[in-house]
């Protein structure tokens, strides 16, 4: 009887993110990206016969005639969203590939955690047997314990952040460096692409100097993908019909997300040369740690990064439209000091991320929302838990809407940006409005109060009158806008136009 199985990567993120260096942070996101290549490879050389998903048209007259001729092991169904799907010819040869993979895994990548679920597969109905397949993916899911290499004896020298046995010496000069087999073998793989990426290396050497610049991790992800999956198949059983459609999904979703997304962001990029001269071509790099279906993750240089988070977020919305179909993204952004760890700075992106989908839950539109964090100590917790921690929750705005339906007439990313134009032409200081933030955290009183004196020492009726047009006559939301952009007025809001990073408007 056919076997169908599903692979995933378990804890992708606490994997890729188990360390502070980006070498080795690139290298994790590569052994993830090619680690399906990697099944097929073990499984050839284990002498099965595989099919990979090239494009073309899947049929299972075809397969099951293959099968039972012995011209075929193994057929990818469809890869996306992390997964992959295979149909083997049956259990036997499932083992046979697993063996090889599994060996494969635990030699090449330690601390890596591959996860596969298979059940016989009647090749009939195709919801019958994903149905069945599922039911076992998420009872072994909840029961699996998360993985991690701490097989070290007593005696052994640890790694102080994962508690693995240091068992690699790389000595430079007078320099000695103790690497895990874990942080070797993604080192070993992150210098394949730091020979040949800049970004790479540029981010490397900010990650281990705390002297440089802000960095921000970027978190994306799709709106509402499983519902517009099921729109397109609707109540299909046919596996012809299901599996060519999902292959139809997952390739227009890497149209859209990984390279229509990554596109606008390197066209964004690209425009930041000519957008501020003065300021260092290394820090407008972008490293890609994630791009895989419609999850999206990069780290920048925390100045620019609104500017290509919205890029990003604009790019799925353009790309979705060029095809005649309606796609949006949210996105979460956390700006932290370059040597604080970056597995706590990316799951603050990400709950970022969750709370900007909130609006798009509840509208049930097509609209691209960004939220974000300024990470200036080491608070542990959620998100909300840290805002609430620092009477924050109730001072600000986010998150905002950057595009797609209906926009709504207060909560614009655009707006936000208004409101910053009314103040440098009103030359509104910028102690001024740093003050003003604190100011809101004291009470809202307090804040109305330094709010009023600003507007007075500016020309009371002009700049108050704007401001407030701008968020339609609401005090309530302009204070939540002025908070939000006090809060990350030296990262995003401070420069002035060309003379971004120069001396006469020094970056904070």
């Amino acid at each position: 009887m056919p076997f169908l199985a599903q692979y995933t990567i378990r804890s992708k993120q606490a994997y890729i993110f188990r360390t502070n260096r980006m070498v080795e942070i690139v290298g994790a996101s590569l052994i993830i990206r090619d680690t399906f290549l990697d099944l097929f490879r073990c499984a050839e050389a284990a002498g099965l016969r595989c099919e990979q998903d090239d494009g073309s048209s899947f049929s299972m007259a075809e397969t099951l005639r293959c099968f039972q001729d012995g011209a075929l092991d193994a057929v990818e169904l469809f890869r996306g969203g992390g997964n992959d799907t295979v149909l083997f010819r049956d259990v036997e040869t499932f083992k046979r590939a697993n063996e090889a993979y599994t060996r494969f895994v635990l030699e090449r990548y330690p601390g890596l955690l591959p996860f596969c679920v298979g059940s016989v597969a009647e090749c009939v109905d195709y919801r019958a047997d994903y149905s069945a397949l599922m039911t076992k993916v998420h009872h072994c899911k909840s029961a699996m314990q998360n993985g991690r290499v701490e097989n070290a004896q007593p005696f052994a020298r640890l790694n102080q952040t994962t508690l693995q046995a240091v068992c690699v010496e790389n000595r430079r000069g007078q320099r000695v460096e103790y690497r895990t087999a874990e942080s070797d073998a993604k080192y070993r793989k992150g210098l394949q692409s730091a020979m040949t990426d800049e970004a790479t290396r540029f981010l490397d050497s900010i990650a281990r100097d705390e002297r440089q610049s802000l960095l921000a991790v970027v978190h994306a992800d799709g709106n509402s993908m499983g519902v517009k999956l099921q729109n397109m198949l609707g109540n299909e059983t046919d596996y012809d019909f299901c599996v060519n459609h999902m292959r139809t999904f997952t390739r227009e979703v890497h149209r859209l997300f990984a390279s229509g997304g990554k596109a606008a962001v390197e066209r964004c990029r690209l425009g930041l040369a000519e957008k501020y001269p003065a300021e260092p071509k290394n820090n407008q790099l972008v490293r890609w740690i994630v791009a895989d279906g419609d999850d999206a993750t990069f780290i920048c240089n925390a100045k620019f990064a609104l500017e290509l988070t919205q890029a990003y977020l604009e790019g799925v919305e353009t790309a979705g439209r060029e095809l005649g179909k309606s796609y949006s993204a949210c996105a979460g952004i956390c700006v932290f000091h370059s040597h604080y760890p970056f597995s706590r700075a990316y799951e603050l992106a990400e709950q970022a991320c969750s709370n900007a989908k909130k609006p798009v839950h509840e509208n049930r539109k097509e609209q691209a929302w960004v939220d974000f964090h300024y990470l200036r100590s080491g608070v542990n917790g959620e998100l909300e838990d840290i805002r609430e921690l620092h009477q924050t929750q109730r001072c600000i705005a986010r998150p905002w809407f950057v595009c797609g339906e209906q926009p709504p007439a207060d909560r614009q990313l655009e707006t936000l940006k208004q409101l910053d134009g009314l103040l440098k032409d009103a030359k509104v200081a910028r102690t001024q409005i740093k003050n003003l933030g604190a100011a809101f955290e004291a009470s809202p009183e307090d804040g109305e109060l330094s709010w009023r004196r600003i507007c007075y020492n500016a020309g009371h009726n002009n700049l108050r009158r704007k401001s407030e047009e701008l968020f339609n006559g609401d005090p309530a939301m302009l204070y939540r806008a002025l908070y939000d952009m006090s809060d990350f007025y030296d990262v995003w809001f401070q420069k002035r136009g060309e003379k971004y990073g120069t001396a006469q408007d020094p970056i904070a």
